[in-house]
């Protein structure tokens, strides 16, 4: 396992993951946004969202698509989809992360200790959508500074073996930063799980405004469009017309 449900726990600021540490394997993806309460669904076979007890989510994420709402910080309008292991065995995972990565705006990629060939492979499959790739190296906290460092210039170089540029390779690990905040100090400063969470709120808020841009340039357009299209011919009165009025 590469943390990516201890990850996603820590950046939504509260256990909306339960399975961290658990030996159930979730095969669908499970979609994670803002709502007032913390509520889980799951997808039916009407293909509407069903409501569902948020401790039934991971038991559920194992036949069906899930979604959970959590009262979080982050920008209302980000959705953190986890995504199950393209190489847990699963005959549809890797159809599952593709399918995501070429809807995301962003895509968040996971490892740890070192990116395997496999890894590499999808990797550059999916940096072919062409949409910004992030990389976290977690549960770091097994590693020296030395280690760290290898580990991150390692990727760095395999990645761009590939064509793959990263946006930017973090170094986390979940297990530290947990234990900061229980004692009540900051993490450790190798841990850049702040950094990642701000940036994926930065990246969140630039995503939006980019798109509001967007559509009021849009609406300006077809504004203007409309502004200059001439009259139809059959809107256009004749000189009959003009003369004696329409009949």
């Amino acid at each position: 396992k590469r943390g990516k449900s201890s990850l996603i726990n820590a950046i939504a600021g509260s256990r909306v993951l339960a399975d961290e540490g658990s030996d159930v394997e979730m095969r669908f993806p499970v979609h994670v946004r803002y709502g007032a309460q913390h509520r889980a669904y799951a997808l039916g076979d009407d293909a509407g969202w069903n409501a569902i007890a948020p401790d039934d989510a991971l038991d559920a994420a194992t036949r069906t698509p899930v979604l959970i709402e959590t009262p979080w910080t982050l920008p209302r309008q980000l959705v953190l989809v986890h995504t199950p292991a393209f190489d847990s065995g699963s005959p549809l995972a890797g159809e599952i992360v593709r399918a995501a990565a070429s809807a995301a705006s962003e895509i968040l990629a996971l490892f740890s200790r070192q990116l395997s060939d496999r890894e590499l492979e999808l990797y550059g499959g999916v940096a072919q959508y062409g949409k910004p790739m992030t990389f976290v190296h977690t549960m770091a906290d097994h590693e020296d500074a030395a280690e760290r460092r290898n580990v991150v210039m390692l990727a760095d170089r395999y990645l761009r073996e590939r064509a793959i540029v990263p946006q930017r390779i973090f170094t986390t690990s979940t297990a530290e930063y947990r234990e900061a905040v229980d004692t009540g100090r900051a993490p450790a400063g190798w841990n850049e799980l702040l950094a990642l969470r701000s940036t994926l709120e930065a990246h969140a808020e630039e995503h939006m405004a980019r798109l509001d841009r967007a559509e009021r340039e849009r609406a300006e357009a077809a504004r203007l469009r409309e502004a200059g299209r001439p009259a139809r011919s059959s809107d256009r009165p004749s000189i009959l017309q003009r003369l004696f009025g329409r009949r």
